[in-house]
């Protein structure tokens, strides 16, 4: 049964637990100790550290829903015959470039505090209801930009519960094929708003947004880059994860979802370097990765250090992030 709850005191309390017992969200990934290793003391990751191997601890790539993040199938090889080439990776890229959105890095109606928490609840809320992942991502896109337009800026507190549902629902709608009915968005509350009040949430974000719902996402970019790099399922997941703790940091409000997917595959590659791996090989990855994204690895090592933070973070027990982690976990319940 899942716990209702309401965010309107959000500030002044440590997020509560809304999920009782979540459903299986597909194959997991545990991350146990190769986390806890690489979220060491160190806040710098430089090539000279001591190489950590966790390949034992990382499984399967989590299954989100019934949408695989990779298809060994028939369907993929044909996919990737007609657009998995340079010729066209290019140009997919480009065009995914033109739709990131424009999101101001300050949001005067929220409080990092409180947009941690309020992100960490919807996390809750999208693996309680088996979403897929982009689902979450948009989400999280359109209630940033919501609240960082003219019309979004006045939230106050009581409504950011209310917005973030309506963000869900528009998001779920875009994604998914069996999309929640907005009553158990009503109950998923505690009764806090009525049907009416969360689809007159859902007009206006429409108004506010004109209808742009289709915004490139960072797990649209981390699809190209890895594709590009042929990069194992293990490292895609822990990139995933690191995209997804970032969700809940304000830091990473405004920055570019291709520089985000681009920051979380670099460090998802180092983490997974170990002490017997091909270190010409990782370099060379580095460097085609580079090319793949356009950002420098230099350019990019504040923000990987940023989410090596969020890592450490969230196995010291940081409560916004206890829902995501908890979902990667193996055995996580």
């Amino acid at each position: 049964m899942t716990t209702r709850v309401t965010l309107a005191d959000i500030a002044n309390r440590a997020v509560e637990r809304v999920v009782g017992k979540r459903k299986n969200v597909g194959k997991e990934v545990a991350l146990k100790k190769g986390v806890e290793e690489v979220v060491g003391n160190n806040n710098v990751i430089n090539d000279n550290d001591v190489e950590i191997d966790i390949s034992d601890h990382l499984l399967e790539l989590p299954n989100y829903g019934d949408v695989p993040i990779q298809m060994d199938t028939e369907y993929e090889t044909e996919t990737e015959t007609m657009f998995g080439g340079e010729e066209y990776e290019s140009g997919i890229l480009a065009y995914l470039q033109s739709r990131e959105p424009a999101v101001s890095s300050s949001l005067p109606s929220i409080t990092p505090r409180v947009r941690a928490v309020l992100v960490g609840w919807l996390a809750e809320v999208h693996s309680e209801f088996s979403l897929s992942q982009d689902t979450l991502f948009l989400t999280v896109s359109l209630l940033d930009s919501y609240i960082s337009s003219p019309k979004g800026s006045s939230t106050t507190k009581s409504m950011l519960q209310l917005v973030g549902v309506a963000a869900m629902l528009l998001a779920a709608k875009m994604e998914e094929v069996r999309v929640p009915l907005v009553s158990d968005f009503c109950y998923i509350t505690d009764s806090t708003y009525t049907a009416g009040e969360v689809k007159a949430m859902e007009r206006r974000m429409l108004e506010v947004l004109d209808w742009r719902l289709t915004p490139a996402l960072p797990t649209t970019f981390l699809t190209s880059y890895t594709r590009a790099l042929a990069t194992d399922n293990e490292t895609v997941g822990l990139a995933e994860y690191v995209l997804e703790l970032g969700l809940m940091d304000h830091a990473m409000v405004g920055q570019k979802p291709s520089k985000l997917a681009a920051a979380a595959l670099h460090l998802a590659m180092k983490v997974r370097k170990s002490r017997k791996s091909d270190f010409k090989k990782f370099n060379d990855n580095l460097a085609q990765l580079e090319d793949v994204s356009g950002f420098r690895v230099n350019y990019l090592q504040p923000m990987v250090v940023r989410m090596q933070s969020r890592l450490r973070a969230a196995e010291e027990g940081e409560t916004s992030l206890q829902a995501v982690r908890q979902k990667y976990l193996l055995g996580g319940s």
